[in-house]
């Protein structure tokens, strides 16, 4: 563009002025905890590169709140503009104390009746029906972006906000395809400290592992972290490295309420029939795979690769760790060797 004070005659020096059709086509990840704040990368098309970015977010209109609208950036190595969705945190204490004070005004008009006396079991009944997400729990949320400050796009791009959710337990439920499945004790599984590695349960690099997991909901961003040490013979286990792995959501058959093997003393009536996990209706958990991790990385080729410490997320930022952890030894990739030194 080029400027005239007289309409004839123009500046030598023009400017350009971008002209452009953008579009929110999509987030990742497009979910993310009300508590924690998470980093969101905009998926478009049409973008151009400008000096202002900026993002804004509209809550549903029966909450009443007023759009937000917040900094954003250009990120030079993926083409992608990315902000960090904001923490709900105050929102999710304002409506825990306003169902609290609406559960108090309940109780106190029922004071008068029979049953409104003092009852403790009724008042922890009434703390426990509160929800500890305020009611914002699978709240959606829509993200718009401008390149100019000005103008938004009107593509009503969601990102859902979760509730707490619970990581219960993980296990091994099938071994890569020509593998046989090694028995392990599950008490030993479980990787006390100062335990020998050899007792550890062994696990296959494409083991599929399934995680049961409280009050999970649908995402496309989840994933599972683990810690990695190394042991040398007798030494004490050292870090390694921390690995994280994607996962989906599959139905699979949840473990069993107690094994019968815990149950011996009891006796045969308490003890859980055989074939009643078969029974039990499968049900929706986060599933991924072993990783595989080469023996020429390792510090020691003799090392034996311990996997603990694992932990959960749905958006692959947010991790909570799994209830009933467990420590696995990580079975490493060998190194392909040619035929002539097969010979």
């Amino acid at each position: 563009m080029e400027l005239s004070l007289d309409g004839r005659r123009f500046l030598e020096r023009g400017l350009p002025f971008n002209i452009y059709d953008l579009r929110v086509i999509g987030l990742e990840p497009c979910i993310g905890p009300l508590t924690e704040c998470s980093e969101v990368r905009i998926k478009t098309t049409g973008l151009v590169k400008t000096e202002i970015q900026k993002v804004r977010i509209d809550f549903p209109k029966d909450l009443m709140w007023p759009s937000r609208q917040l900094p954003a950036y250009y990120d030079h190595t993926t083409s992608e503009i990315v902000f960090t969705m904001p923490e709900l945190t105050a929102e999710v204490r304002r409506g825990i104390d306003k169902a609290a004070a609406e559960s108090k005004a309940i109780q106190g008009s029922e004071e008068g009746s029979p049953s409104g006396a003092d009852d403790p079991a009724a008042e922890a009944a009434e703390e426990e029906a509160i929800d500890i997400n305020g009611g914002l729990g699978g709240l959606e949320v829509f993200v718009e972006l401008s390149l100019n400050g000005q103008n938004f796009t009107e593509d009503r791009v969601h990102f859902t906000y979760h509730g707490a959710f619970e990581p219960l337990n993980i296990r091994v439920v099938a071994p890569p395809e020509g593998v046989v499945s090694e028995q392990a004790d599950p008490k030993a599984a479980k990787g006390k400290k100062g335990e020998e590695s050899s007792d550890l349960q062994l696990v296959h690099p494409g083991s599929k592992l399934a995680c049961e997991v409280r009050n999970l909901i649908h995402t496309e961003s989840a994933s599972i972290r683990a810690d990695l040490s190394t042991k040398i013979g007798e030494e004490e286990p050292v870090f390694f490295q921390t690995i994280e792995f994607p996962a989906t959501i599959e139905l699979v058959t949840p473990m069993p309420a107690a094994p019968a093997g815990d149950d011996e003393k009891k006796g045969k009536k308490d003890a859980v029939p055989a074939g009643e996990e078969e029974m039990q209706p499968p049900v929706e958990m986060l599933v991924g795979y072993a990783p595989s991790i080469r023996t020429e990385d390792l510090p020691d080729a003799s090392a034996v690769l311990v996997m603990g410490n694992m932990q959960a997320s749905l958006n692959g930022q947010y991790f909570l760790p799994i209830a009933d952890a467990q420590t696995w030894r990580l079975q490493p990739v060998a190194p392909e060797t040619g035929a002539g030194e097969e010979a």
